[in-house]
């Protein structure tokens, strides 16, 4: 049975992913909390037995793969128009989306054949002193999929596990720690391993995690003393874990505090006991106030994430061109807005998830059709 409070979670920190993308980076301090959101709650409603495992991850690769590298190709295209209009790039840039749909991961190694001829100057924006073995292949248009991929590794090891290995619960916690570690194995420092596999572990250890909180019964508890205990412990861990830091990290480039075992611990602590408090927001929510649109935006989050990136492009370059109002192109050459442009940022936002909404709403009534398969 769907939970409808799990598909308000997904939806509102969705949204929050689109608006953060538009252009509101106060908000990045608290991504690796929408990131871990979403990969407990793969575990969470993950049923042992259910299919075979090869079944469960054919099913993963055709749900996250194909259309990883579907959009990729459009990404592809659209980078170098993006990169030529907006004017911080040529055609070049295409080599990065090319190398990263290849590799799977965002820093590929410099010591990988024909590794240097996918390089373009104006992706390196990381000194070579902090990152010496690795080329970045990260673009404006696909500096969020590698959610995706982190995804459908850490769903293959998870689903792996939980299928063939995991004969008592007592082998959790070794396991959780042996993912742990292997994630902190990445960073800018040394390279990212191929098909995101770092992050890819990180994932499963919070699936992991996941399972027990479902088998402890901590979400779907009725028993209200139980919920506030585990809610105020919950608030103690999230609490210490940033102060350890666990803010201090971006998940695109493998980089969690000073890149320590210790640090990716911490992430992944504040990140699961983060969600836990926010699936008890979820079900306040769900008691008091029913949206079918919220519900709906829940189950359809893939053709929101996809494709945000490029709506927000499109519709970032409307509002100026209406308005008359100066581009100012961040770092990055992500968002087209300055940081104080509240009324634009949430403008392009509402347009995005407005119009992914509705991508999200035809593809399910025109399932067979051509333009259905291409969203």
């Amino acid at each position: 049975m769907r939970e409808t409070y799990i598909d308000y979670g997904k939806a509102l920190l969705t949204i929050m992913v689109i608006t953060v993308h538009a252009g509101l980076s106060g908000l990045n301090d608290w991504s690796y909390v929408r990131m871990i959101f979403f990969f407990f709650v793969t575990g969470y409603t993950y049923t042992v037995g259910k299919r075979s495992l090869a079944d469960s991850v054919r099913r993963r690769f055709t749900g996250i793969m194909l259309p990883f590298w579907k959009i990729m190709l459009i990404s592809a295209l659209l980078d170098v128009i993006r990169a030529m209009y907006l004017g911080y790039g040529d055609y070049h840039i295409v080599k990065g989306d090319v190398m990263f749909a290849a590799y799977c991961s965002n820093l590929v190694p410099k010591c990988l054949p024909f590794s240097d001829f996918f390089t373009y100057d104006v992706l390196q924006r990381i000194d070579e002193s902090v990152m010496p073995f690795s080329y970045e292949v990260i673009t404006p248009l696909n500096c969020h999929l590698w959610f995706l991929v982190a995804m459908f590794s850490g769903c293959a090891l998870f689903f792996t596990y939980m299928e063939k290995f995991r004969r008592r619960k007592a082998y959790d916690i070794p396991v959780i720690l042996l993912m742990l570690f292997i994630a902190s194995l990445e960073s800018p420092g040394t390279i990212q391993f191929p098909f995101s596999f770092g992050r890819g572990c990180l994932a499963c250890a919070c699936m992991i995690a996941a399972v027990n909180a479902k088998e402890w019964r901590l979400i779907s508890t009725e028993r209200m003393s139980r919920k506030v205990i585990c809610a105020l412990i919950s608030v103690c861990v999230f609490a210490f874990a940033n102060l350890q830091g666990a803010y201090k990290c971006a998940f695109i480039l493998s980089l969690y505090g000073d890149g320590s075992f210790w640090s990716v611990l911490m992430t992944w602590l504040g990140g699961v006991s983060a969600t836990i408090l926010i699936l008890y927001l979820m079900q306040v929510l769900e008691h008091y106030w029913t949206s079918p649109t919220l519900s709906f935006i829940g189950k359809n989050t893939m053709t929101l994430y996809l494709w945000n990136m490029i709506f927000n492009t499109i519709f970032s370059i409307l509002l100026l061109k209406m308005t008359g109002s100066e581009m100012a192109l961040d770092s990055h050459d992500m968002s087209l807005f300055a940081p104080d442009s509240y009324v634009f940022i949430t403008l392009t936002a509402a347009l995005t998830v407005t119009t992914g909404t509705l991508m999200a709403r035809y593809k399910k009534s025109h399932e067979g059709s051509l333009l259905a398969k291409i969203i």
